[in-house]
């Protein structure tokens, strides 16, 4: 069977993406304790949605979401959709669009006090949204909040907030294009990057630069590991 031709160019998500952002982030992250966080649920679609809605607005520009799309392409004689090999694309056309990756990144350009940084500054709160609860909002986000600013103290930095890859498409190379994307804005920038890995996804961010901090001096349980990237113009 031929190799279906895979595009994983990042681009911009749109608001129209929202719908399927929502369904990718419940799909990605699909831990019982990211359920007890944001339930899926109309409560838990309608917080993200309103959270996505921020993201990808053009305001402020310090917040990016970007996203990889999983593009399927036919022959335009074909209404079956086969699968086709790269060396036929020119008569390809695009069936569906759909978000296989995503990826949230927030941009402190100049120097700010952590305390300006709180989950409450990025994100909705859950007042009045049916199966959400700001007070298990702030307590998912209390200790990674604290690890953030132990980590970049006030110095302006990227902040790579979110990525997110579906289930079925991981170690295809989706989730590397916005990891690389975005260690390209950190370097365009001069800025270093910060984030919070799983397990899982350490050895890929590793591979881009990124060394997990000591963290011996913090005493709340982390559930993800602090990493820290330093842009190009400062290695060496």
């Amino acid at each position: 069977m031929a190799t279906p031709r895979v595009d994983r160019k990042v681009e911009t998500a749109l608001v129209s993406d929202i719908p399927d952002l929502v369904e990718l982030f419940w799909n990605a992250f699909n831990s019982e304790r990211m359920r007890r966080f944001c339930p899926k649920s109309e409560g838990g679609r309608t917080w993200l949605e309103v959270g996505n809605s921020v993201f990808i607005c053009p305001y402020p520009p310090s917040i990016v979401t970007m996203r990889v799309q999983l593009r399927r392409y036919k022959l335009r004689s074909d209404p079956g959709g086969a699968s086709l090999p790269s060396t036929i694309s020119p008569v390809c056309v695009a069936e569906a669009c759909l978000p296989a990756s995503f990826v949230v990144v927030h941009i402190f350009h100049m120097k700010g006090d952590p305390s300006k940084r709180t989950w409450t500054t990025m994100w909705p709160t859950a007042d009045d949204i049916p199966d959400m609860s700001t007070q298990v909002l702030a307590d998912f986000w209390g200790t990674p909040e604290k690890a953030h600013a132990f980590v970049t103290g006030e110095r302006p930095h990227v902040y790579f907030e979110i990525l997110g890859t579906l289930d079925s498409h991981r170690r295809q190379g989706y989730g590397s294009a916005l990891v690389k994307w975005s260690c390209g804005l950190a370097d365009e920038l001069g800025l270093e990057s910060f984030l919070q890995a799983s397990e899982d996804g350490k050895p890929l961010y590793e591979a881009y630069g990124y060394a997990a901090q000591d963290m011996s001096q913090m005493d709340e349980k982390l559930h993800s590991c602090p990493m820290l990237r330093l842009p190009k113009s400062r290695l060496g």
